[in-house]
């Protein structure tokens, strides 16, 4: 089977069809290894997907690290320190205690906008794990098709099974509500599952990127409207969110606590000038 996407009706947006997509390692005989799902654009319009542009590049993100259930309905981290990775050419490792990474041009539009791509994924145990397997498990990442012109797509999930029996791969693959939980909240920037001062020192340090980089439009460089600029709407979304995901039980600071040097970034940055009037030369100081 395969990720149906393409473009939206006014060519701005990528669209996929679907939210999660299932695969199975060892189905071609290669243990921990699969090359499904692939990727597939249509040459014609597809209900509410149309053709890429011709030479269109696509390429994808990685949203969060690598998930892992043993079959129970709760994430775990598995034995042996698995590493997940996506091959075609260039190469991205995912393991669960990585973040999100920018990941690489994977296949390009035919001249008639279509695409139709497989790329490998494996499963090796980590490199401290010795002789040891990657555990039987579900394995799951969530990730964003992205090409220029366009926005980038939803979030979608990829997981794969490793050995479990079919209706307890079938079970943890509905229950989506488990593995969103992993996309975090927005404004949450370096990933540690809370909105924090931390975030907003990411937000403050890159603050007039534009576009944003390291990588393009992610929350990882304070762009968390991924909209490929960090700016002031950036704030409002970090503000709005202060505070959530945080088991602490001491006491969350106002996002007002860090007003004044949020106005000192913008200030800083130009957004206020003095008129020229005003100025004192050197002689009255």
């Amino acid at each position: 089977s395969d990720i149906h996407f393409g473009a939206d009706s006014t060519s701005t947006r990528l669209i996929v069809e679907g939210e999660a997509f299932a695969g199975v390692f060892g189905d071609f005989g290669v243990e921990y290894f699969t090359d499904d799902p692939g990727f597939a654009v249509s040459d014609v319009i597809n209900g509410s997907l149309y053709p890429l542009a011709a030479g269109d590049a696509v390429s994808f993100n990685v949203l969060t690290g690598l998930l892992y259930s043993d079959g129970a309905a709760m994430l775990t981290t598995p034995a042996n320190d698995p590493e997940f990775t996506i091959d075609s050419g260039f190469s991205r490792v995912v393991t669960s205690t990585s973040g999100p990474q920018t990941g690489f041009v994977f296949a390009t539009a035919d001249s008639d906008g279509g695409i139709h791509k497989h790329i490998d994924f494996l499963l090796t145990p980590g490199s401290s794990a010795g002789s040891g397997a990657a555990p039987t498990g579900a394995y799951g990442v969530w990730l964003e098709l992205a090409a220029d012109g366009y926005e980038p797509t939803d979030p979608f999930l990829l997981l794969l099974n490793n050995g479990l029996g079919s209706e307890e791969f079938d079970s943890l693959f509905a229950d989506l509500d488990l593995w969103r939980a992993a996309l975090g909240t927005p404004g949450d920037g370096n990933g540690d599952g809370k909105v924090d001062g931390l975030d907003y020192l990411l937000w403050a340090e890159n603050f007039g990127d534009n576009p944003a980089d390291d990588p393009p439009g992610s929350p990882a460089n304070g762009d968390f409207d991924d909209d490929g600029k960090v700016d002031g709407i950036d704030y409002l979304v970090w503000a709005s969110h202060f505070g959530q995901g945080s088991n602490d039980a001491v006491a969350v600071p106002e996002p007002a606590t860090y007003l004044l040097a949020g106005c000192a970034v913008l200030v800083g940055a130009g957004c206020f000038r003095p008129h020229p009037r005003h100025r004192r030369s050197s002689a009255e100081l």
